[in-house]
């Protein structure tokens, strides 16, 4: 090329670069100013040594769970279950690397003792100095292994790996048949109100979740009128004049405003009421019904603007405390009557199906996107499906059987029932494992790996699981912050309330932290008071 150029007398070594594309110019606006608050890079922070204060390597863009892993062993009932490594080494079944509990208690080890927790033998600056820390590469191999996402070197986001963890410390924990599982900490149920306006009959439904994911109403901004003014003085002007003229006015909302966004009614089109007989519309509203010892809050930030995602550029103000028991659902009230259980037939728009599959998305989400819009277009549904991405449930096949219908010990497929016992399982907990999956095989074989300590071979109408109810009081104990463009890119952070001050946890760093940046997180974590 240089050869082909040099005859018109062009150097291509002598050019240089005089422009920037618009993406390029994104990506450093957004790093010069997130990177420098949430790392806190511009300030001299004194380093922090001991048991408690311990970094973690970076193993190639983990730090996605190195954030995770320091927040998770903040709380006493993981200290307490994974604190003491001799005891799983003397208990141990297998091999070390493939022990979950095992690796657990060495990641614990390393944070809680001290022992790794030394300034490291590098010349660095004083003030930015790292730490020798840990290099969990055992743990990080085994917590990945079989995942297609978590099994690579990429980086991942943040909140599907706490939720990755905790499903595998569930498991872990049954399958030892310990009744002590931390990871209950997290758990709380749901109660979602939906008022048939028809016949005014309503229906209470309960769900199991280890976080609450909320949307950041822009429309609610304190400061929308200063946006406004600032969009439209800078509508016509290019990246470089918006850095040249200062910092850039961001919306700043509420998490008060959040939580009001999250409870607010929300109406559904296509309800088929059981009383009228027909389909209209109804109103659902969505309540705690318990409130955990530990409630973890998801910032919605990441939405895609038609096919391209989006980071939202916005402040969530997040006090010390917060009080949430005005949303504690209060079930079925006195004069309300409830919908009877219907029995007719869940059918789904194939054509809607169809459409939203062409865009390469699975059936099984598909299907949940369709299923929570029944009577709306491809448009509406598409959007919904694009919403709700993160929804801890999106993968999870539909029961499309009629609402409080269950099939009988005697309604499911022989067929199904002995292929079960041929794997070696009795015909009760055959039976039982397709009670609780509605009669999908498939389902049924993961729901006995994961539950091999169901010895209570009745079958419930409803399962129940053991939740620690409590105020819905909480004062932050923590958060993680991410830095970049897109949860798949970019570059995570924690900070973390320890002994009456805040902590950096930036990888092997870690720091007394002068201003922890509470208005930039994309997880938090409220400690029930």
């Amino acid at each position: 090329i240089n050869a082909e150029y040099g005859h018109f007398g062009i150097d291509m070594k002598a050019l240089k670069k005089t422009d920037k594309t618009v993406a390029e110019m994104e990506i450093e606006f957004q790093f010069s100013f997130d990177w420098s608050k949430l790392q806190e890079s511009d300030r001299q922070l004194q380093p922090l040594y001991g048991p408690g204060y311990t970094g973690i390597e970076n193993l190639g863009n983990s730090c996605y769970m190195n954030s995770v892993m320091q927040v998770i062993f903040t709380i006493p009932a993981f200290q307490k279950r994974y604190g003491n490594l001799l005891k799983f080494i003397r208990e141990k079944k297998k091999e070390p690397p493939k022990d979950f509990h095992i690796q657990l208690a060495k990641f614990a080890e390393g944070l809680l003792s001290g022992n790794y927790s030394k300034p490291s033998s590098e010349k660095q600056d004083p003030f930015q100095k790292e730490q020798t820390g840990i290099r969990p590469q055992m743990f990080k191999h085994l917590i990945g292994e079989g995942h297609p996402e978590f099994s690579t070197n990429k980086q991942q986001d943040a909140l599907e790996f706490f939720q990755h963890l905790m499903t595998q410390v569930e498991r872990a924990e049954k399958s030892k048949g310990e009744k002590v599982d931390p990871s209950n900490v997290f758990k709380f149920q749901v109660e979602e109100r939906i008022l048939c306006t028809k016949s005014h009959h309503v229906k209470y439904t309960t769900r199991d979740d280890n976080f609450v994911s909320l949307s950041i109403p822009l429309e609610k901004a304190i400061n929308k009128d200063e946006v406004a003014k600032y969009e439209q003085e800078h509508a016509n002007i290019s990246e470089e004049e918006k850095k040249a003229k200062g910092s850039a006015v961001k919306p700043r909302v509420s998490l008060a405003a959040c939580f009001d966004t999250f409870s607010e009614p929300e109406t559904i089109d296509g309800f088929y009421s059981s009383v009228a007989k027909e389909k209209t519309t109804a109103i659902k509203t969505t309540k705690f019904k318990t409130f955990p010892p530990y409630l973890l809050i998801h910032m919605r930030k990441f939405l895609l603007d038609g096919w391209v995602p989006k980071k939202l550029d916005v402040f969530v103000d997040v006090p010390d405390e917060i009080n949430i028991e005005h949303l504690r659902g209060k079930g079925l009230q006195s004069g309300e009557k409830e919908l009877p259980d219907s029995n007719a037939p869940i059918v789904l728009d194939e054509g809607i199906i169809s459409g939203l599959m062409e865009m390469g998305f699975s059936r099984t989400r598909c299907e949940r996107a369709v299923y929570n819009n029944q009577g709306k277009n491809l448009e509406t549904t598409m959007e919904w499906l694009f919403s709700h991405m993160e929804d801890p449930d999106i993968d999870k096949p539909v029961n499309l059987q009629p609402t409080g219908s269950s099939q009988s010990q005697g309604a499911f497929s022989e067929v199904a029932v002995t292929s079960l016992q041929d794997m070696g399982f009795s015909r009760a907990h055959a039976l039982k494992a397709l009670q609780n999956t509605n009669g999908d095989t498939e389902r049924a074989i993961e729901w006995l790996f994961s539950h091999p300590d169901a010895g209570d071979l009745s079958l419930p109408d409803k399962q129940v699981d053991m939740v620690d109810d409590g105020p819905g009081h909480y004062q932050l104990l923590g958060f993680i912050s991410h830095m970049g463009s897109s949860t798949l890119s970019g570059h995570y952070v924690c900070h973390i309330k320890k002994d009456g001050k805040w902590v950096l946890f930036n990888d092997r760093k870690v720091a007394e932290s002068e201003a922890p940046p509470r208005d930039m997180g994309y997880l938090y974590i409220f400690q029930r008071k």
